[in-house]
């Protein structure tokens, strides 16, 4: 069965992978990053500011959500007010209005100072920077495969918005990236912090264009043509 991802375009859809989301991460070595709440639905302020892409399989004349990624940017996106009904429904409009300390979440649960504000310090100001984050695909459809070709789409996708790219992820899932180019964001180092009642150690990663080979840009770019020309990539 072909898989294939998309951006998320209304508010209804959104709401089904937030509850999906919530699901996934709480039945994951990741639930550390959730909000535990009993509408049991993953909900916070950077999702006003991000794009969402969902990603779904092929049945018949049936599509199943069975993954998800969002793009976090520096300013609200086209999903600012459907999350604002979303959390006004589920009466966590205390969480999605507060805006955090840190422009990308992976920043916020990284336990040192001063590492974005460096970034921006040395940045200048018509680029853009943005985090790929949240990733996910549902238990029943994970392959290395799969989650590869996820992770490459998502990142072909980012650049058509951004040249800055950060991503918060296990320490033992950084080679995945790092073959993208990605490398450890310049002053940081590997941290631990407790998931699931296990000490785990994370990473910030970073990527600039200009960090790409000629090949992986390549590959990247026939991704980009494909979406754009399609609304939607497939597997």
């Amino acid at each position: 069965m072909p898989y294939f991802l998309k951006e998320i375009l209304s508010e209804s859809e959104l709401e089904l992978f937030l509850r999906l989301r919530y699901s996934e991460f709480c039945n994951s070595p990741a639930s550390v990053v959730v909000m535990k709440n009993n509408k049991e639905i993953d909900i916070n302020y950077y999702d006003r500011n991000s794009m969402h892409y969902g990603i779904y399989k092929q049945q018949n004349e049936r599509a199943a959500p069975v993954g998800y990624f969002r793009i976090v940017l520096e300013e609200p996106a086209i999903a600012d007010k459907w999350v604002t009904n979303i959390s006004e429904k589920s009466g966590l409009t205390n969480v999605t209005e507060h805006k955090p300390q840190t422009v990308f979440p992976c920043m916020g649960i990284y336990p040192y100072q001063n590492l974005e504000q460096e970034f921006y310090k040395k940045k200048t100001p018509f680029e853009r920077a943005g985090e790929v984050s949240r990733f996910f695909i549902i238990q029943s459809e994970r392959s290395v495969r799969l989650s590869l070709q996820i992770i490459r789409s998502s990142f072909a996708i980012a650049l058509l918005h951004i040249q800055h790219a950060f991503v918060g992820c296990f320490s033992d899932h950084s080679q995945v990236y790092m073959k993208l180019g990605f490398k450890p964001c310049p002053g940081s180092s590997i941290f631990s912090f407790k998931s699931t009642g296990k000490q785990k150690e994370g990473i910030i990663l970073y990527c600039s264009a200009d960090y790409l080979s000629g090949e992986v840009h390549s590959k990247l770019k026939i991704m980009q043509g494909q979406f754009l020309l399609n609304k939607r990539l497939t597997f």
